[in-house]
């Protein structure tokens, strides 16, 4: 998470998991003074219970931060030395994330260009 480039982002990295991992929602959010785009990042990035891994990354896809975030949080869980002992599901979350970062970071390719012109 440190190669996140500014403090909207820096934040949504740290809150990424608040309203899923706790009774925070994001209204609570809103009344503690975060910006309405940490607000909607943070919301692109919490997994709704009901959607498959493809829907939540149709969230997350649109939206800058969360998109930018998201390939962060990937970019660390893929270094295997931070775990002491690695599992079969260890190798199995790597296996699934080398295989969904390059659209990841495809898409983020597009968003800035986008956001150049």
């Amino acid at each position: 998470m440190n190669n996140l480039a500014n403090v909207e982002e820096k934040i949504v990295g740290v809150l990424r998991d608040v309203v899923e991992d706790s009774d925070l929602t994001f209204e609570n959010l809103r009344e503690l003074g975060f910006l309405e785009i940490v607000v909607e990042a943070i919301d692109a990035l919490t997994k709704l219970s009901e959607a498959d891994y493809e829907t939540y990354l149709s969230r997350v896809m649109p939206n800058p931060i969360a998109l930018k975030v998201k390939i962060a949080d990937m970019k660390d869980n893929m270094d295997l030395d931070r775990i002491l002992y690695p599992t079969e599901q260890d190798y199995q979350r790597l296996e699934q994330y080398q295989m969904i970062l390059p659209q990841l970071l495809t898409v983020l390719a597009k968003l800035s260009r986008a956001t150049i012109h």
